[in-house]
């Protein structure tokens, strides 16, 4: 991801650039939702489905095949033959509910109700010989039915598309919805933040110092964005420039966001290094602004180095703070 090639988390970088303001995590749940009106209403069926950046965009139309239940329509949802009768359930004995032993602690346990599982909370039941043949007694059946619906651009992460009474039927309750919840995937080459887009884009140590008018990146619809920099103006490592009206897409609206792009500076590669000959350095370093002077100092002396990285300084970092945290010990006579 390129947040290794910038040294920062992209949220940080985008909380810098528009003062702190932060999306915050999400605060919804997978899985069915609420069922509302008091048991009028069968449960939502809330799925995730995984979207790219691409997706949001763009726009897509998704067509897919899902399975749900359906009332039975040879027994009508009544989970019987016809004129068959329900009878008390000899589990919980009419009530439609269950005592169920939990674990509080050790050595407690607690007794709360549960739905009859014999029954399912109805208090009777249809005896097995007069079930319905098509839906075992279970009142509906699966079926399954093509599902459309579209992701419009400027859509986002944790968006919720609703298609209305879509959701499993359930007998003597109004259908509830289907709901898919957009889950946006990590990409490569973009991050966003509301509207905004950000990308990384490495540049040469001449594109550096001599400018450059080049494709700096293939944005999400395929076209290529070609950037020229501004006159004699040095670009550095981290630098950033904003691309106005070339973010997302803002959703109901024929507008975007804006794009920022930040550079990274590439050192040329030891190889190209060692090819120049001592004339080229020469040439070279009068072309580069001239070497920093010796500090002053009381005495100089020689010394040799090796190449590290700063792995080696952390672990010692890190076993001297667990030294630190026994304390200096005192010991009185």
């Amino acid at each position: 991801m390129f947040d290794d090639d910038i040294g920062m988390d992209p949220d940080d970088l985008f909380a810098h650039l528009f003062g702190g303001m932060g999306m915050g995590p999400g605060m919804f749940n997978m899985g069915s939702g609420p069922s509302r009106g008091g048991g009028s209403r069968s449960r939502d069926s809330v799925i995730p489905y995984e979207v790219s950046l691409e997706d949001l965009y763009n726009g897509k139309n998704v067509q897919m095949n899902m399975t749900r239940d359906v009332i039975c329509l040879q027994c009508n949802g009544s989970g019987g033959k016809a004129k068959a009768t329900r009878t008390q359930c000899t589990r919980c004995k009419g009530k439609g509910w269950v005592n169920v032993n939990q674990m509080l602690g050790p050595n407690q346990i607690g007794v709360s109700r549960s739905s009859c599982p014999d029954c399912d909370g109805e208090g009777k039941k249809i005896r097995e010989k007069d079930r319905c043949k098509k839906c075992k007694g279970n009142k509906t059946v699966s079926e399954s039915k093509k599902i459309e619906f579209t992701i419009k651009k400027g859509m986002g992460d944790r968006t919720r598309i609703t298609l209305s009474k879509q959701g499993d039927q359930v007998p003597g309750q109004e259908t509830g919805d289907l709901i898919f919840v957009l889950r946006l995937k990590d990409h490569n080459s973009f991050h966003t933040h509301g509207s905004s887009l950000m990308t990384v884009v490495h540049i040469t140590l001449s594109e550096a110092l001599t400018g450059f008018n080049r494709v700096l990146f293939t944005h999400l619809d395929g076209r290529g964005i070609r950037v020229a920099s501004n006159g004699k103006k040095i670009t550095r490592s981290q630098d950033v420039i904003k691309i106005a009206g070339e973010g997302m897409p803002v959703l109901d609206t024929p507008k975007k966001g804006d794009l920022y792009v930040t550079f990274v500076v590439d050192m040329p590669e030891d190889e190209w290094f060692r090819g120049l000959d001592q004339s080229a350095l020469e040439a070279l370093a009068k072309l580069l602004p001239p070497k920093k002077p010796d500090p002053p100092s009381n005495e100089v002396i020689d010394v040799t180095y090796t190449d590290a990285d700063t792995d080696e300084f952390d672990d010692e970092w890190e076993e001297s703070d667990d030294d630190d945290e026994d304390g200096p010990e005192c010991r009185h006579q």
